[in-house]
């Protein structure tokens, strides 16, 4: 069975979700390392500077872009034949690997403002 169009742009938009993972994955990065509490480290901005309560922590960040990895990943190889591809999700369930997938990652954030607010505006001292 040949590929049509909207086989090659599910292709275009798995791979625009797995390249948006790795760029969170490479260039989110915190710039110091800091061995400190596992989880404690703040990176990824993602409000102005000043609000330490809107950044991503590191388990946070790579939930993200490891969730996007497979979601994108994913999305290319249900679009080829199933033969063609040793190694995927069940095709018949896409919709609950979406689910969980959008979970871990609203779950993850949430827990981070959680653990932020809990901590008080100056870090827990």
């Amino acid at each position: 069975m040949p590929l049509g169009t909207v086989d090659y742009l599910f292709m275009a938009l798995g791979g625009a979700i797995g390249l948006a993972g790795l760029w969170v994955f490479i260039f989110l990065r915190p710039k110091k390392l800091d061995f400190g509490p596992p989880g404690a480290e703040v990176v990824g901005k993602i409000e102005p500077p000043g609000r330490t309560d809107r950044r991503l922590t590191e388990p946070t960040r790579l939930t993200i872009a490891l969730v996007l990895v497979i979601t994108g990943y994913h999305l290319i190889v249900w679009r080829l034949p199933p033969a063609a591809v040793g190694v995927q999700l069940s095709r018949d369930y896409w919709y609950v690997w979406i689910l969980i997938g959008i979970t871990l990652m609203i779950l993850s954030v949430a827990l981070d403002r959680f653990e932020a607010r809990s901590r008080g505006p100056k870090g827990g001292e």
